[in-house]
C-alpha cells in the first residue's frame, strides 16, 4: 500500500499566519527565509508549493468576501485607484500614513523603509488576490502594502 504524503504541522501554522492582514500572495515570498527552512517547507517540490498557496489564496478569498458581505458598501475601495499623494512625499518608515488628492487616506500596511523626494508622486493604488492593497508610485515603480483609512 502507497504511503499518502501528510504535510507537517508547521504548513497548518504557515497557512494560518497568511491569513493575517500584511501578508502577500505566497508564502515563499513573505516568510523570511530562515523560518521557511525551519518550518521545512524549502523541502516542499513546486507542485506542492503551489497547491499550498492555491489552498491559502481560496482561504483568504473565503474569509475576504465574508467580511466584504458584512461590511457596509461604501466601506469598500474599488479594485484599482489612480490618484497622486497630496503634498510633499518622503518616502514611507514604517507607520506612514499617505493623504491623496482623491481625498482617501491610506496607511502602510507592511513593513518597510524608502526614503525618497516628490512632489505630488502619482500613485496606482491595487488590490491583489487575497484582497489585501498595495500602492506603487508609478514614477519609481516602488511599492508598499497599504489600508485605507479614510475617505474625505
Amino acid at each position: 500500500m502507497k504511503t499518502r504524503y501528510i504535510p507537517p504541522l508547521s504548513l497548518f501554522v504557515a497557512a494560518l499566519l497568511l491569513s493575517t492582514p500584511g501578508w502577500a500572495e505566497k508564502i515563499e515570498e513573505q516568510m523570511p527565509p530562515e523560518i521557511f527552512k525551519a518550518a521545512g517547507l524549502d523541502r516542499l517540490t513546486a507542485r506542492e508549493l503551489g497547491t499550498l498557496n492555491d489552498w491559502l489564496e481560496g482561504r483568504l478569498s473565503d474569509a475576504r468576501e465574508a467580511a466584504r458581505s458584512s461590511a457596509p458598501a461604501s466601506v469598500e475601495p474599488p479594485d484599482e485607484i489612480r490618484s497622486s499623494i497630496d503634498g510633499e512625499f518622503t518616502g514611507w518608515d514604517g507607520t506612514t500614513v499617505f493623504r491623496l488628492k482623491n481625498g482617501q487616506v491610506w496607511s502602510q500596511r507592511t513593513r518597510g523603509r524608502w526614503r525618497h523626494r516628490a512632489t505630488d508622486p502619482e500613485v496606482l493604488i491595487e488590490r491583489n488576490m487575497f484582497g489585501f492593497f498595495r500602492m506603487t508610485l508609478l514614477d519609481e515603480g516602488r511599492s508598499i502594502g497599504v489600508k485605507l483609512v479614510r475617505e474625505e
